[in-house]
């Protein structure tokens, strides 16, 4: 039994271990690209026309939030929202 659970938690180490290393992921919208590097806590938006912004992990306010004075950002494997002062203001859905 002490073989099966060293067993086991090796298995569980090799399989964190490889979630745990991140890439920076792209989101494709019809408004913009937004890329999140979660290991490294960054997110950049650019809205197409408009610009880009980058926010490091010094603004990150929650495992897919960052807040940047009144604004805060927003994002999942479907969208992105940008709220002003609580109020959304900005959405884009991704392909």
């Amino acid at each position: 039994m002490k073989v099966l659970h060293l067993a086991l938690m090796a298995t569980f180490s090799v399989v964190y271990a490889t979630v745990a290393v991140a890439v920076p992921i792209t989101y494709y919208g019809q408004k913009g690209e937004y890329t999140v590097d979660y290991e490294a806590g960054t997110y950049r938006g650019c809205v197409y026309g408009t610009g880009c912004i980058k926010l490091g992990r010094n603004r990150k306010a929650g495992i897919s939030t960052w807040k940047n004075g009144d604004y805060t950002y927003s994002i999942n494997d479907d969208t992105v929202e940008v709220y002003l002062k609580g109020k959304l203001i900005f959405k884009d859905t991704f392909n």
